[in-house]
C-alpha cells in the first residue's frame, strides 16, 4: 500500500549462490513467490554467482523458473556479473542465454560492463527489464559509486523511455560501505542523469 500511494514500483533481485545442482533457481524463486504477491512485485530478477560448474546447468535452471514465474504473473529477468566472476559475464553468455528463452529479461548493469562490452549488452535493450545505475572507475569495474565519481558514460541511457532506470548505489567496500547510498548522493545522482537526458552532463571525473 505504501508504494501504491507512493506512485513506486518495487522490484526485487535475488542474488542467488548456485551450488551446482538442478533445480536450484526454481527453489529460491518459489520460496519467495508469498513475499513478492504480498509487496506487490511484477519484475523480479535472479543474479546468479557461483562456481563455474554451474554455467551448464543455467539454461534448464532459467527454463524451469520462467515456468515458475509465468504461472504468479512475474516478469522474470536475469542480471548479468562483473568481469572477476564464473558465470554470465561475457556477452556471448548472456546473448546465448536469451536466445534460448525468449520470455527471458535482461537486467543490464553500467557498472559490471567493460568498455569493450557496452555495444553488445546495448544492443539488447529490447529484452532490458530494468538497467542498474552506478558509476566506477573503469576499467575497474562493480564499485557501485554515485553518478559522477567514476568514469562511465551514461549517455547510452539516453533513450531508454520505456525501461526503469535503478540508481543501486553504495553498499560495498570498495564504494566506502553504505554510508554513500544517502539521500543526498542519489539526488546527486538523479541530477547527473537528467544531465545526461539535456546533454549537459558533467565529465566524469576519477574518485579521489
Amino acid at each position: 500500500r505504501a508504494f501504491d500511494d507512493a506512485g513506486l514500483e518495487p522490484v526485487v533481485e535475488m542474488l542467488v549462490r548456485h551450488p551446482g545442482e538442478r533445480g536450484t533457481l526454481a527453489r529460491e524463486l518459489r520460496a519467495n513467490l508469498e513475499a513478492l504477491e504480498a509487496i506487490g512485485v511484477l519484475r523480479v530478477h535472479i543474479h546468479p554467482v557461483g562456481p563455474r560448474e554451474a554455467a551448464p546447468l543455467l539454461h534448464d535452471d532459467f527454463a524451469e523458473a520462467l515456468a515458475v514465474a509465468e504461472e504468479a504473473s512475474l516478469l522474470l529477468g536475469v542480471e548479468h556479473n562483473a568481469p572477476g566472476h564464473r558465470l554470465l559475464v561475457e556477452p556471448d553468455e548472456i546473448e546465448e542465454l536469451l536466445d534460448r528463452l525468449p520470455a527471458l529479461w535482461f537486467v543490464w548493469d553500467t557498472n559490471h560492463t567493460l568498455p569493450e562490452h557496452r555495444d553488445r549488452f546495448l544492443a539488447l535493450k529490447e529484452r532490458f527489464s530494468l538497467v542498474h545505475v552506478s558509476d566506477t572507475p573503469l576499467p575497474d569495474t562493480n564499485h557501485h559509486l554515485p553518478l559522477g565519481r567514476g568514469n562511465v558514460d551514461f549517455s547510452p541511457l539516453v533513450g531508454l523511455d520505456d525501461v526503469p532506470l535503478v540508481l543501486e548505489i553504495g553498499g560495498l567496500p570498495h564504494s566506502g560501505g553504505p554510508g554513500l547510498d544517502t539521500d543526498e548522493a542519489l539526488l546527486d545522482s538523479l541530477r547527473w542523469l537528467r544531465g545526461a537526458e539535456r546533454g549537459s552532463a558533467r565529465v566524469p571525473r576519477t574518485p579521489t
